[in-house]
């Protein structure tokens, strides 16, 4: 809260015992502290929509759509709810087409962008988050992850271990965005390794369908999803 005397251009001087910066992508917290954010982008650009159904059209509440051109995760978010994230605008268009959409109620693009931060912190000032982490939504781990390391942060914190807060999460999250952006240049990028690769999953993920049923789309979701639900308990 703003005193009668302070403005609100006005620095503010906070004194505080300890110090986590989970202030994102664009860290001012990780800047101040000069620590290194190296990474690398996908020169895509996907989009995400979400909409009102007046029914839910799929058998499951997540969807996987896969072609040459790209992949397209249909997620049910409420009951008459669908958010939708496509490689290309053309790929939105058409899944809206076909889709009993009453209400466009989000509508956006954003960039993709893989990097883990060289150290976590030090001392009382730790970083936590997407100031330390950022990749790209495929598989869902984005809240997931920033979950985990406020757990760790906060277990650290209380053990005095800080040393291993830092080893731990900046190993996972090596780890997995190193994962994420395999993934991510098959469903996304425009090379065309990338669409031969896609070509390949359009005709034997029907074969495996066939053969694994419902037993291939839980496997391939708790694949992705393991390492956190199995920090998670």
């Amino acid at each position: 809260m703003l005193s009668p005397y302070q403005g609100e251009g006005d620095d503010i001087a906070v004194h505080v015992q300890w110090l986590f910066g989970c202030d994102g992508f664009h860290s001012a917290v990780r800047q101040k502290l000069g620590v290194a954010f190296p990474g690398s982008s996908l020169h895509v650009e996907p989009h995400a929509v979400d909409v009102e159904l007046t029914h839910w059209p799929y058998a499951t509440n997540v969807n996987v759509f896969m072609d040459r051109d790209g992949g397209c995760l249909a997620v049910q978010i409420g009951p008459n709810q669908l958010r939708l994230v496509t490689t290309t605008l053309a790929q939105k268009e058409a899944f809206l087409r076909d889709l009993p959409v009453t209400r466009v109620t989000w509508d956006s693009t954003f960039d993709v962008h893989f990097h883990v931060a060289a150290h976590y912190g030090h001392d009382h000032v730790w970083l936590a988050g997407d100031a330390v982490h950022v990749h790209s939504p495929v598989g869902g781990r984005g809240m997931n992850m920033g979950i985990l390391d406020a757990v760790a942060l906060a277990q650290s914190v209380q053990s005095g271990h800080l040393a291993d807060y830092a080893t731990q999460r900046h190993q996972a999250a090596t780890q997995w965005v190193q994962v994420n952006r395999r993934i991510s240049v098959i469903a996304l990028d425009d090379a065309a390794s990338s669409r031969r690769a896609r070509r390949l999953l359009t005709l034997a993920l029907p074969v495996l369908g066939k053969v694994m049923g419902a037993r291939l789309a839980h496997t391939a979701f708790s694949r992705l999803s393991a390492s956190c639900l199995t920090l998670v308990s």
